[in-house]
């Protein structure tokens, strides 16, 4: 077999691997107060600024994504579990809204859109507290609703997986695919070259 066919075969190789991974993955999605999103790894759609139909607020929601979860509130508290710090919210016109409350004297921080006044909360929500250190990340990791919980739906029995990023921002997609490509083409590389010596 020639050497372009080898590489070609390696390379579809490693994307079949890769994408058979994602998919045989239960859903995970990730979001974070920037408009950052992930499902199973890969990037969705961004978020952007619009108004909540409950609350008439502004925030930071995700229209290129459906989220197809129970209508309700997922709330985040700062440690000691004192102050609400996040609403995200499962809304019924199947969106995400997410509200990240700005401190009195906190300047903006650049690139966030969830930023702003936090709304009153709709009856049955979740509490949680924040884990990870200040400044980030820090949020909700883990949070998997089952078909009757809040962001739950019966089309997954098995429970859809949250990471709400409060601070901090999701990690970049397919890292480690991205890192196996550059050892393979390194290591492809070195191995030609020692062929010619």
């Amino acid at each position: 077999m020639r050497k372009p066919t080898k590489l070609i075969l390696l390379l579809s190789l490693i994307t079949a691997v890769g994408i058979t991974e994602s998919f045989g993955q239960t859903l995970h999605i990730q979001v974070d107060e920037y408009g950052h999103l992930l499902i199973n790894g890969a990037p969705g759609a961004p978020g952007v600024v619009g108004t909540e139909p409950v609350s008439g607020l502004p925030t930071l929601f995700f229209p290129g994504n459906p989220f197809i979860g129970n209508f309700g509130d997922i709330v985040l508290m700062e440690p000691p579990a004192t102050n609400f710090s996040d609403v995200l919210r499962f809304s019924s016109d199947g969106f995400l809204y997410f509200f990240s409350s700005q401190g009195f004297n906190e300047p903006p921080e650049p690139g966030v859109l969830a930023d702003g006044p936090l709304p009153q909360l709709i009856p049955g929500p979740r509490f949680f507290t924040e884990t990870g250190p200040e400044g980030g990340p820090n949020g909700l990791f883990g949070y998997t609703a089952f078909p009757l919980d809040i962001g739950g739906s019966p089309a997954f029995p098995g429970g859809i997986t949250y990471d709400f990023f409060s601070d901090g921002m999701v990690p970049e997609p397919s890292a480690l695919m991205l890192s196996a490509l550059g050892g393979l083409a390194w290591a492809l590389r070195s191995r030609r070259q020692s062929g010619r010596s």
